[in-house]
């Protein structure tokens, strides 16, 4: 209700869930990160329907910086093609992307806007 709603009616259309609460179970048997929001029910993915997810983020990412928008994350996973929006009591407003290959998990990187070419993982030195 706290993020949730508020990014949906920025744009006026329905979210698509494609996560919300997980259960222990599910979180391990999906390669969850152990410190998931997910797991204390704090932390959907979804995209507004209809509007491609890179665009939306920009939206997204604008009114998190501007303080419209109380989140704990905002992490984009172009790749997966969905966004992911956390609250927390206190919330680090933390705008990321994913930069990996399969569309969920790390490595994340501070979000500079949308991107022209696909992302790649930094290369290990």
């Amino acid at each position: 209700v706290n993020v949730l709603e508020p990014g949906r009616a920025m744009f006026g259309v329905p979210w698509k869930g494609t996560s919300g609460f997980r259960s222990t179970a599910l979180n391990k048997a999906i390669k969850g990160s152990k410190n998931s929001e997910h797991l204390k029910g704090e932390a959907a993915d979804g995209y507004p329907v209809g509007t491609p997810v890179e665009d939306a983020f920009r939206k997204i990412a604008a009114a998190v910086h501007e303080g419209a928008l109380p989140v704990d994350q905002a992490i984009v996973y172009g790749s997966g093609g969905f966004v992911h929006l956390s609250y927390g009591s206190t919330p680090r407003r933390e705008v990321l992307r994913s930069l990996a290959p399969s569309g969920s998990g790390g490595p994340y990187v501070p979000y500079t806007g949308p991107l022209e070419k696909p992302p790649t993982a930094p290369t290990k030195q």
